[in-house]
């Protein structure tokens, strides 16, 4: 705000800042009244909600793209061949992933705050991104990294 209203009036900073408490009844001893301790708080908490849904999109994201990789790649070749474990875990999880991620992408604010409430709880985000570094790390050990780094 103050280098705003020192552009808008041509004003230095310091000037800017005096003129603000001024036209607001300002005293620098004086504490925050609780309206704007109030309007902190909330835009504070709309910063984190935002942050923790691109922190969400971004674990759910990658996780989507390792298990349409896992779809693919562990599919059995032929109806006798044993079932791999990611394959089947790709089939089950794909589809509430990509569910989870359209709403991140186009649900209302309600929508998207419950499910980073439901991804975020009893740490289950923090999980699956843990292993999805391990995922990463074991397939560059491999040397088939085509799931994109966490």
């Amino acid at each position: 705000m103050i280098d705003f209203v020192g552009r808008l009036f041509q004003l230095s900073p310091y000037d800017a800042a005096r003129k603000l408490m001024t036209d607001f009844h300002l005293s620098p001893d004086k504490p925050p009244s609780a309206a704007a301790l109030h309007a902190k708080r909330i835009r504070t908490e709309a910063q984190q909600l935002m942050e923790n849904e691109r922190l969400c999109f971004s674990v759910l994201s990658d996780y989507a793209r390792v298990l349409r990789n896992w779809k693919v790649r562990y599919a059995p070749q032929s109806p006798d061949q044993p079932v791999h474990a990611r394959f089947t875990e790709a089939c089950r999880k794909l589809d509430e992933t990509e569910y989870y991620l359209d709403i991140l992408c186009a649900g209302d604010s309600h929508e998207r705050a419950e499910v980073v409430q439901h991804q975020m709880e009893d740490g289950k985000l923090d999980r699956l991104r843990r292993r999805l570094e391990e995922i990463h790390k074991e397939e560059l050990e491999d040397g088939n990294d085509t799931a994109g780094v966490a």
